[in-house]
Formats: structure tokens, C-alpha cells, sequence
């Protein structure tokens, strides 16, 4: 109240004989039981740009509670949102129930519970039989650590001098996002341990991949947005060195990029277009190296071009798909190697499903 009487607002719309109404009415309306979804109208009257509407001369009050209130106004709650809301409260608590009854737990229990122990009252006693029996923990793929893991890391491994913590990761190849995996959870964790230390060779690649990933990445200064995620040159391996693609009796460049003429081009049209390109590109490739004109060079040793030494890396199904269907047009065979929905569908998953219940109900 006092934020808005010291402020520049018109005080013919908030005077004093509305203003502690609308403030009283708010309150009660917020300690109350909901009943139903409504928002009470005196509320709107403290939306942030209500107030500075309201304002004509000197400054408007402002408060992050204000822009809150307009930000619950500008996005509605639906019957969906309701339904919904209600549903997963339901649901969780159902199968919270459920699993009780049958004496299980699932991994995502195992992790909360250890969490809230590890959190609680005395809790350093488990802590430190944790130690005890683990003192040095290795956490391999730690960008796909989701925050609740790392807690638990915090909690067991930080600031122990006699143990160790080892986390291994590249934030660049963080995929499990979904999952609940953060990459601040990574860049938070980056920021407390004691030391950094990078791999320094590129063992797999050749000299000119190497190089050119190296300057494609050097050309901005934060390619990955954030300054904790830094980009860090590689040297190819010394062995690596003979590696070399010939296509017509000419070494190619190890990155090429496909750009589209024209202006406005339409995502699908874009993506058919390169789908094609990618797909008659392979088809000269694998012709050229029936016909001994594209060859794969490691030193003094050669081998034509075939069509395992070819990889497609695509972000979807739908860009599988149009790569595969442009493939077929030209009568290249292709495996899609995530072809499934889902693990769970694979008869691997339902044998060990049998195997499982037959465990727990011999």
C-alpha cells in the first residue's frame, strides 16, 4: 500500500478509500481454500502495466509481485490446465500407493529417496559409509547429470580431502535434456571442483577434420553461448596423419557446407531439397568407387569407397525419413539404426519383462 500512496500513480484511481479494499480483498481471496479458478477482479488493478497506465506523471511503483500479477493474467488457466494439474497429482500419488503395496521402487525412487536422506537430520553418518565403501567415484557422460544427482555427489564428495570425485563429461554432447539432465547442473559443477583437465588429441579424426572444426568453432568468441562452456582446439593424432578422402583423383575437403539460393525458402522445401543432394552426393561416391576414382588413404594403404564407410547424422525420424526416401529414390539401400519407438518394444524387452515377473512371482 504504501509502495503505491508513495508513487506517481493517479490517485483518483487509487485513492484511499479504494485502494485498502482492493489490497483487504486480495488477501482474503489468497489465504482462502481454492474453490475454483477465478481470478478476483480488484487483482487486475495491481497488473504492472495497469500501473504505469495509471501513472501520467512522476514515477510508477513497481514490484516484481506486479509483473507477476500481469504475467498470471496474460496466460490463463484452461479447463486443460486444471484437468491436468489435477491429473499428475493424482497420478503420482497413486502410483506412489501402489508401489507401496507391492514393496517396489523405481530407479527415479531410489535416487529421491537417497536424496532426502542424504538431506535430512544426521545424515552424515550414511554419508560417510557411503564413503567408506565408495572413496573415489568416477562419473563417466557427467553432462547428462541432472541436479538431484549432483546434489548427491555434492553432498558425499565435496570438500572431503580423502576422497575423490572424477566427472567426466563434454557438455557439447549433452542429449538428455528430457530426461531432466542441466547443462548448469554441468557448468555449476565445472565452477566447484579443483582442477580441469582436457584431452588434448583427436584420435579418431583426420588432420583436415581436425583443422576445420577448429576454425569453424574459433570463429566467435562463446560458440556455445556460454563462457563456462568453452570451445578448446585438439591436435590430430600423429597416426592419423595419412588420413585422406580422393574422389576423382583429388583429396577432398573434409567439411563442405550446401547452401540454397534464393530467399524465403520454406523448412520443408529446404529440407527435401537437401535430403536429395545428400542422397545423389553418396550415389556419385559409392559409383565412383566401383569405377577405383574414390578411394579412402591411410599412408601407403587404399581402399575403394563403400557404402559402410557412410553415415548420415540427423536430428529427427522426419529427417531420417526424407533422407531414407531420397536414398530409395536412386536405389541405395539404407539401415536406419533407431528405427524403433522405443526400447520397450523390442522383443529383447518384453523376454526380459517375462524373465523379471517370473522372479518376482516364481
Amino acid at each position: 500500500e504504501a509502495l503505491i500512496n508513495q508513487s506517481g500513480v493517479d490517485k483518483r484511481s487509487y485513492s484511499s478509500k479504494h485502494l485498502p479494499n482492493w489490497l483487504n480483498k486480495v488477501r482474503e481471496w489468497a489465504g482462502q481454500v481454492t474453490q475454483d479458478y477465478q481470478l478476483p477482479k480488484e487483482l487486475e488493478k495491481f497488473r504492472q502495466s495497469v500501473l504505469l497506465e495509471k501513472t501520467k506523471k512522476g514515477e510508477a511503483p513497481r514490484h516484481v509481485l506486479f509483473v507477476a500479477i500481469d504475467e498470471l493474467f496474460a496466460e490463463p488457466l484452461t479447463l486443460r490446465d486444471l484437468i491436468m494439474a489435477r491429473a499428475l497429482s493424482e497420478i503420482r500419488t497413486s502410483i506412489a500407493q501402489e508401489k507401496r503395496q507391492r514393496a517396489e521402487l523405481g530407479f527415479d525412487d531410489l535416487l529421491s529417496k537417497l536424496d532426502a536422506a542424504l538431506q535430512s537430520a544426521g545424515s552424515e553418518q550414511l554419508a560417510e559409509a557411503i564413503r567408506q565403501r565408495y572413496p573415489v567415484a568416477m562419473i563417466d557422460e557427467f553432462q547428462d547429470t541432472d541436479p538431484q544427482q549432483y546434489r548427491i555427489f555434492q553432498k558425499l564428495y565435496l570438500g572431503q580431502p580423502d576422497c575423490g570425485l572424477l566427472l567426466i563429461g563434454d557438455p557439447k554432447q549433452a542429449i538428455y535434456a528430457f530426461r531432466g539432465a542441466d547443462i548448469f547442473t554441468y557448468m555449476r559443477a565445472r565452477s566447484e571442483v579443483s582442477a580441469h583437465y582436457t584431452l588434448e588429441t583427436n584420435w579418431r579424426s583426420s588432420p583436415a577434420m581436425v583443422s576445420s572444426v577448429n576454425k569453424l568453432f574459433a570463429q566467435v568468441k562463446n560458440p556455445f553461448l556460454f563462457k563456462q562452456i568453452p570451445f578448446i582446439d585438439v591436435a590430430a593424432a600423429q597416426n592419423n596423419q595419412g588420413l585422406v578422402f580422393e574422389w576423382q583423383n583429388k583429396p577432398q575437403p573434409a567439411m563442405q557446407f550446401w547452401l540454397q539460393q534464393g530467399e524465403g525458402v520454406g523448412v520443408s522445401d529446404y529440407q527435401q531439397l537437401m535430403a536429395r543432394w545428400c542422397a545423389m552426393q553418396i550415389r556419385d561416391w559409392l559409383s565412383a568407387g566401383q569405377a577405383g576414382e574414390a578411394w579412402l588413404v591411410n599412408d601407403d594403404k587404399r581402399r575403394s569407397v563403400e557404402a559402410s564407410d557412410i553415415t548420415i547424422l540427423v536430428r529427427s525420424r522426419a529427417e531420417a525419413a526424407l533422407v531414407r526416401d531420397a536414398l530409395s529414390a536412386l536405389a541405395i539401400p539404407s539401415v536406419y539404426l533407431s528405427n524403433r519407438d522405443s526400447v520397450f518394444d523390442t522383443p529383447e524387452a518384453k523376454d526380459l519383462l517375462w524373465l523379471l515377473q517370473a522372479v518376482l512371482a516364481p
